[in-house]
């Protein structure tokens, strides 16, 4: 967990000067880099360790369409306790947008493999930027039982151009989750780059690695973050710039 922000942003900061050359990768001032510190702070204290669940796998799409963000989230795993009627997420936004006017809905993949029930998820404490969100499954699950769950949802306006950022929390009471993937699929504006950090209790925020994008079109550019055995209490930030924010703002990549 983040102690402080000043904390982190330093962490982050020496990361990009002593892995990127300045004039290649200009890393992210200050100020903006406050923003997705406070927002992953917020997030942090108000997090539910889920004790009921193991998740085995953790599969995250976002599409960055201009100032929309498109999430889809698909978990799997099993049930630990004798029966468990639902499972948490945590959807946390800059912006705050009122939890009525959400464009939000669940599959339980287990009980509806064709999708044909959409679930629409409860609303859990205060309806700010950082949301508790929980999905009743179609049917309680039991021990050992099985399960997987798709989330959706749109996010409109919370991308505002310059240095922004996406990120991928887990909070389950386990070691490790056995298969993680992100994909970030980009529409009409490559990112000039695109970094993932990782930050958990154990290690504080470091950053990992430069993305390049597997993938591009005449319209789209797909990165995809891949691991083995993450940490199940921790938090991937994708930070990133993309070329039409730098040419609104008059940035320059070198010089």
């Amino acid at each position: 967990m983040i102690s402080t922000p000043s904390a982190a942003i330093l962490l982050l900061e020496k990361a990009n000067y002593y892995h990127y050359p300045k004039c290649c990768y200009p890393p992210p001032r200050k100020s903006e880099l406050l923003s997705f510190i406070d927002a992953l702070n917020a997030a942090s204290l108000r997090r539910r360790l889920n004790r009921s669940l193991v998740i085995q796998e953790a599969h995250h799409l976002a599409q960055i369409d201009g100032e929309d963000l498109s999430i889809t989230w698909h978990y799997a795993g099993y049930c630990r306790v004798e029966q468990e009627a639902s499972i948490d997420f945590s959807i946390d936004t800059d912006n705050n947008i009122p939890f009525d006017k959400l464009e939000c809905f669940a599959y339980d993949l287990r009980h509806d493999p064709l999708r044909k029930h959409k679930i629409r998820p409860i609303l859990v404490g205060p309806d700010g930027i950082s949301k508790k969100i929980t999905v009743p499954f179609l049917e309680h699950l039991t021990a050992q039982e099985p399960f997987a769950v798709v989330l959706v949802c749109k996010l409109s306006g919370c991308m505002k151009g310059g240095v922004e950022y996406y990120t991928a929390t887990v909070s389950f009471e386990q070691d490790k989750i056995r298969h993680y993937s992100a994909r970030l699929i980009f529409v009409h504006d490559r990112p000039e780059w695109l970094r993932v950090y990782e930050s958990s209790a154990a290690r504080g925020t470091r950053l990992l690695k430069d993305l390049r994008p597997t993938h591009e079109t005449h319209e789209t550019s797909e990165y995809i973050d891949s691991a083995e055995d993450v940490p199940a209490q921790a938090a991937r930030i994708y930070v990133f710039q993309c070329a039409q924010s730098l040419r609104k703002e008059g940035r320059q990549l070198s010089g």
